[in-house]
């Protein structure tokens, strides 16, 4: 499957994603919630060598092994919630942890 850049939101530019509604907190952290565990029943437990060496097509167009592109976006997301941490610790605001 090929998913076109622009349809990920990434190229939005900073007044239109400032003007995104956004729901409660509590409705997105739900949501947050109910998505990672989705993404570990389905994904993870189908997940195989096989499928793992398979090439794809990433988001910028190159070609690469899927399970090289999961670990890009694992890390890639990992450091959001580092700098998220970060942050928040600044702020004394305790952890970000979903």
């Amino acid at each position: 499957m090929t998913v076109a850049a622009d349809a990920t939101g990434m190229g939005l530019d900073d007044d239109v994603s400032a003007s995104l509604p956004l729901p409660a907190k509590a409705v997105l952290l739900d949501y947050a919630r109910r998505c990672f565990a989705a993404a570990d029943r389905a994904a993870i437990a189908a997940a195989t060598e096989e499928i793992f060496g398979a090439q794809c097509t990433d988001l910028y167009g190159r070609t690469n092994p899927i399970g090289s592109v999961v670990i890009a976006h694992m890390s890639h997301a990992g450091r959001h919630l580092g700098m998220i941490e970060a942050l928040r610790g600044l702020r004394g605001c305790g952890t970000a942890t979903i």
